[in-house]
Order: structure tokens, then C-alpha cells, then sequence
């Protein structure tokens, strides 16, 4: 314990110094193991009256420690009797990472070593560049050609006596992280009140065109009854939303494989692709990813029953992920946050719900608006009570779209706060405009798109 404690106050003083005040008694604490280690890691209780909210931060030293306890095995089965010359690889690693003058055996056992370290470092909250920022820190503080061969030995020796590193925590989103699912709330609130509303809607107007074609003439009636009885498709159209947001609840191993079919996904052994299912599987092990060559998109999250889900890649988030690493986490992590909300089973990829809201504004065009002025503007009998009845009609897109717009709006923000919570809005903003960049959309496309996506510039904070 006095050598893991000594040394814990060596690392503080080079890598956190303002935690070097305790750092021996952390150390001490660590080393004991059971509750006090455990304690060390609690980030605090709901807050108590006359006191300062808790949760500030357990610090970084026991994650320093718990990540070196994680590699000790690695570090003391090659790299001791070497000590100089992995300090000097180490080094050099971060300006040229193939330079170095270890063996090949040494060289793996030092990457995997660093992997390790920074795959610990992660689980306990740190984001990709400060994990590994603090991984060669750490490393440079054990090899540094100040310590002796057997000071490092020792250290080694007593961390492996301890109880083994504690297994990466699931980090889950803060209240202040994600928003409600409102896509549910939508859903629901629609099905118990706006459904009732909806069809007293049609009863009011059913009254309403029989009154209006009753005391027209019969050739007018008839023409005033097809436009009218065509546009109701417009009046309907909320009732068909909703019936679409309810499919896609209720048969989501279906949407699976319709969005497989239609955009050749399959699994894949690529090393890209394992990368990426790797870091997937770290923050939701119950999510897969299949991959498809199409290049329209950059990932998309998608039901495969219940309680399963698979994010689709695309070929251009491959290639996001090897020039720019972080933007292309960020892209993941807003798709994994629509799995926590559990909005992949209403909007994800080739969902019939987003679809809808998507050709709402065509479809009352078709049937509805067109149809109505064209025969309004000829001077046609009838033509000013039809013209009546395109002003209520007008009012329907607002009435209709405002409430699953904004949910819609919202779940994608509230996605983008986990992927800004936990890469950063830099990396999210990159991405988005890698996006526009390399796969432009053109105008009609990005005007459907918003009714299911705000504008990046809003959802960037």
C-alpha cells in the first residue's frame, strides 16, 4: 500500500497536480480495494438540504489508477527490462507513431497497452482525445528514466496483489442529457384526444358537403362532390399518420428487414466496420451494424424487433471515420441516443411514419389545394363555396404538421445533446458539414427533410 500510495502522489504531481493533496490517500484507498475503492468512483447522492448539490467529480487520479491497474499485466510481461527505450517510443509515438527502435513483440505489447488504458480511461467518462492525452501521460510517468527497473517492478507487483480493475461503467445519460421522447408522447396523446377531435372533424364536414351539394345543381353537385370528397384524403391524412406511427411500432422486425432489402445492408468483417461495432457495442451492447455500399448517407438507426436494434452504416461514415474519428463517433452516438429514446421504432430508417409527414405537403397540393383553385379560378358554379372550403382546407398543413414536426424536431435535438455531451459540439458541427460537403442534397430534398430534421444551424448550439 506505501508503494502504490507513494506512487500515486508521483503520478498527481505530473499528470493532476491539483489532486496531489490526497493523492497518497487515494492511492491508499484504491489499494485496499472493496468499499473504499468503490467509494472513490461514487459521484455523489441526489442533493441534501443545506448543502452543495454533490456530483462535481470523483477526480481523475482513481480512474488514472484503475486504468493502470487494467494493464498492469500487459506492462510487466515484456516492457520492464526495456524501460528506456519504451519511454523513448512512447514519446515519439506522438508525432510518428510507427517510429521506434523496440522490437515487434515489445511494440504490441505497448499498443495493446495503451488500447487497454485508454478503453479504461473512456469507461469512466473521458472523451477519445483525453483518454489517450492521459494514456501517454501515464506511460511516460512509469517509464520515465527517473524509475528504476525494479521501482516499476514493484509498482507493478503491488497493483497486481489488489483486486482487478473494476469494469468499465455503462455511462448513462444525465437528466440535463436527453430530452422526453415526445415522438411517444405524440403518439399517445393523439391516439386519446386528437383521434376524437379528428372525427368529429369528419362529421362536421360530411354535414357540410351534403348541404352544399344538396342545394346545388345536379351537374354542379356532382363536380363539387368529387372535388370535395377528393379532398378529404387531405382531412384524413392525420388519421393516416398516426396509423403509420403505430405500424411501425407494431411490426418492427419487418421494418428491419424491408430496410435491409431496400438499401443492401449486410454485416461485415471489414476492420472499418469491426471498429466501429466495437465503439457501438461500448456505449449499447444491444446494437448491431450491418453496412451498405450506398453513399446517400452516413448511418442511419433502425428496429429489428423489440428489444433488438442495428445501425445501418454507409459507406461515407467509413471514410468519416478514418479522416476524422471524433465527427464520425459523434454521428454513432446521436443514432445510439434515438435507440435510448426508443425512437427507432417509430422513425427509424425506412420508417412509414416519417414517410408520411415527409409527402404530406404534396399530397394536400395533388388532392386538395390545386384542384380546388384551378376549378374555383375558372368561374365554374359552386366556385365560391369551393372556394370557402380551400380556405379551411389551408389551415389543415399548419394544424396537421405542428405537432409531429416539433416532436420530430426534438428527438433529433435531443439526440444531438448526447453526441455534443460526450464528443463535443466541434466534432458534431464537422460532421454535419462533411455531410453537405461530400453528399449534397439537392432542393426539394432538403425541403422534405426539414419536416423530419431541423436545419444543422439549429441544431448546433
Amino acid at each position: 500500500m506505501d508503494i502504490i500510495g507513494a506512487w500515486s502522489r508521483r503520478l498527481a504531481e505530473r499528470i493532476v497536480p491539483h489532486e496531489v493533496d490526497f493523492a497518497a490517500d487515494v492511492g491508499h484507498a484504491y489499494a485496499a480495494g472493496g468499499e473504499r475503492r468503490r467509494n472513490l468512483f461514487s459521484s455523489g447522492r441526489p442533493s441534501e438540504a443545506g448543502g452543495f448539490a454533490p456530483g462535481a467529480g470523483i477526480g481523475e487520479l482513481p480512474a488514472i489508477l484503475d486504468g493502470l491497474r487494467a494493464i498492469t499485466d500487459v506492462l510487466a510481461s515484456g516492457l520492464i527490462g526495456n524501460a528506456l527505450a519504451v519511454y523513448a517510443l512512447i514519446q515519439s509515438r506522438r508525432a510518428a507513431p510507427s517510429s521506434g527502435s523496440l522490437g515487434q513483440d515489445e511494440e504490441q505489447l505497448l499498443d495493446r497497452a495503451l488500447t487497454a488504458l485508454i478503453e479504461q480511461l473512456k469507461g469512466h467518462g473521458y472523451g477519445e482525445e483525453k483518454a489517450e492525452e492521459r494514456a501517454y501521460q501515464v506511460l511516460e510517468a512509469i517509464f520515465d528514466p527517473g524509475n528504476s527497473t525494479e521501482n516499476i517492478r514493484e509498482l507493478l507487483s503491488a497493483l497486481a496483489a489488489t483486486a482487478p480493475a473494476l469494469p468499465p461503467p455503462r455511462r448513462r445519460p444525465s437528466p440535463g442529457t436527453m430530452l422526453p421522447p415526445w415522438l411517444w408522447f405524440y403518439l399517445i396523446a393523439y391516439l386519446l384526444v386528437g383521434m376524437p377531435g379528428l372525427i368529429h372533424d369528419w362529421i362536421r364536414q360530411a354535414d357540410a358537403y351534403a348541404t352544399l351539394m344538396a342545394n346545388s345543381p345536379t351537374g354542379v353537385a356532382r363536380n363539387a362532390g368529387i372535388l370535395l370528397s377528393v379532398a378529404t384524403i387531405a382531412q384524413i391524412f392525420p388519421a393516416l399518420v398516426l396509423l403509420a406511427g403505430i405500424l411501425s411500432v407494431l411490426q418492427p422486425r419487418l421494418n428491419g428487414r424491408r430496410a435491409e432489402r431496400r438499401h443492401a445492408l449486410v454485416p461485415s468483417k471489414n476492420p472499418v466496420i469491426q471498429e466501429i461495432a466495437a465503439f457501438v457495442a461500448q456505449h449499447d451492447p444491444s446494437i448491431t451494424v450491418t453496412f451498405s455500399e450506398h453513399g446517400d448517407r452516413l448511418a442511419r438507426i433502425y428496429s429489428y424487433g423489440w428489444t433488438k436494434a442495428r445501425i445501418a452504416v454507409f459507406r461515407p461514415l467509413t471514410i468519416l471515420w478514418r479522416s476524422d474519428h471524433e465527427a464520425a463517433e459523434a454521428v454513432l452516438l446521436h443514432e445510439i441516443a434515438h435507440r435510448r429514446q426508443g425512437d427507432h421504432l417509430i422513425v427509424g430508417l425506412t420508417s412509414p411514419f416519417a414517410w408520411m409527414i415527409r409527402v404530406w405537403g404534396p399530397v394536400f397540393l395533388a388532392v386538395a389545394f390545386v384542384p380546388i383553385t384551378l376549378y374555383a379560378a375558372s368561374g365554374a358554379p359552386a366556385g365560391p363555396e369551393l372556394t370557402a372550403q380551400l380556405l379551411v382546407h389551408s389551415t389543415v398543413p399548419l394544424r396537421v404538421l405542428i405537432l409531429p414536426v416539433t416532436a420530430l424536431w426534438l428527438a433529433e435535438l435531443s439526440a444531438d445533446r448526447l453526441a455534443i455531451r460526450l464528443r463535443g459540439a466541434e466534432a458534431l458541427k464537422r460532421a454535419l458539414t462533411w455531410q453537405r460537403r461530400e453528399a449534397p442534397a439537392g432542393v426539394v430534398r432538403r425541403a422534405s427533410g426539414l419536416l423530419t430534421h431541423p436545419r444543422p444551424a439549429c441544431a448546433a448550439p
